[in-house]
């Protein structure tokens, strides 16, 4: 035993310090870690418009934090503008990253594109500033929103500034579709007097040789206006303010501009029940706002409907909502998500809960 166990000592040593060959296709092509700048408004805007010019001035500078590659916690980083540098396939690469509070919503109506913002709580911005490819974007209080000007706003650099956040969006074709070329162009031909006269001998050559499910002869569908309600809140209590806003289409596509009757209508034990609330009169060609407040009349654990009427029997538009005794704060819903699915030695753990109220807003004073 005496004279073995030093030959053991050593293979054992031997083994220890000879490696396997790592095989290609488990190789990693990835940086463990990102480097993070903090950038101004400026250069942002400057990169996103001309792309990066020299990488190396910030790679001798130092950063503002360091993230590993696999978990980038981007939710912890105060709101500003930030460049992450990382190399893939042995090519530093970097990736423009703006944290803001400001939601952007693009609103298209096939005339003008507008823009929405609201702030983190879901409520509107009207005190900001937008550009537009440098352009400044008017806010129209009667749409509460901003207008887009320009025929071909695709593709566009917009620049949102509010006191202490300033951020860079891209208007996408997918967001302003239809909004320009022959598509809108045509349909308002077909809309007006000129267009119908030009398609009429087409149209009754058509007919003579078209059968649809409303019977031979050929008898169109009859069209119906169209558009969209939202609310302020999706669930409301007794004494809250309703608060709408509906945009509306005529049967022609067009933006309808006459007064509409606003009705409420609810079933209570079998019986339908019609309210009128008011005669509403256009803010702005197609765009109807409106404001009211439950009474203590109103039974609550009832879905309301409200209804836009251009006379006593032809409704144009209508949405719904929900009257619940709920508390403000009682939480509804909650959630806990982590910022990766596995940790290493060494890592931060970074968690983020949400809560909603029974209104589905957030919960903005939870501990």
């Amino acid at each position: 035993m005496r004279k073995i166990l030093p030959v053991l000592l050593t293979l054992l040593c031997f083994c220890v310090s000879v490696h396997a060959q790592l095989r290609l296709k488990n190789a990693r092509f990835q940086s463990w870690e990102t480097l993070v700048f903090r950038i101004p408004a400026d250069s942002a805007a400057s990169v996103l418009s001309d792309g990066m010019v020299d990488p190396e001035w910030y790679l001798s500078r130092q950063p503002v934090t360091v993230f590993r590659t696999d978990n980038l916690p981007t939710e912890t980083l105060p709101i500003g503008h930030y460049l992450f540098f990382s190399l893939v396939n042995n090519n530093l690469v970097y990736e423009y990253f703006n944290q803001t509070a400001v939601q952007v919503r693009p609103v298209n109506n096939n005339h003008r594109v507008q823009l929405e913002l609201r702030d983190s709580t879901g409520a509107p911005i009207s005190d900001a500033r937008v550009w537009v490819n440098g352009h400044e974007s008017p806010y129209q209080p009667a749409l509460a929103a901003f207008q887009v000007n320009g025929r071909h706003p695709d593709n566009a650099l917009v620049k949102i500034a509010v006191p202490g956040d300033t951020s860079f969006v891209r208007l996408t074709a997918m967001q302003i579709e239809n909004n320009h070329g022959w598509s809108p162009w045509w349909n308002r031909l077909k809309s007006s007097r000129a267009g119908k006269l030009i398609r009429w001998p087409g149209k009754k050559i058509e007919r003579l040789f078209t059968r649809n499910y409303y019977g031979w002869p050929y008898r169109k569908a009859p069209r119906k206006p169209k558009g969209y309600m939202v609310f302020n809140k999706a669930l409301y209590k007794t004494g809250d303010t309703v608060k709408f806003k509906a945009y509306v289409l005529d049967k022609h596509n067009r933006r309808l501009k006459r007064s509409l009757a606003v009705r409420l209508s609810y079933q209570l034990n079998g019986r339908n029940i019609t309210l009128q609330l008011a005669s509403l009169k256009a803010s702005f060609a197609g765009s109807y706002t409106h404001e009211f407040v439950l009474g203590d009349s109103l039974p609550s654990d009832l879905n309301y409907r409200i209804g836009l009427w251009t006379g006593i029997d032809k409704e144009v538009l209508n949405g719904s909502f929900r009257i619940e005794d709920y508390l403000n704060d009682e939480v509804a819903s909650h959630s806990l998500r982590a910022s990766s699915d596995k940790f290493y030695r060494g890592d931060s753990m970074v968690f983020t809960l949400t809560a909603k109220d029974a209104a589905g807003l957030p919960v903005m004073d939870g501990r």
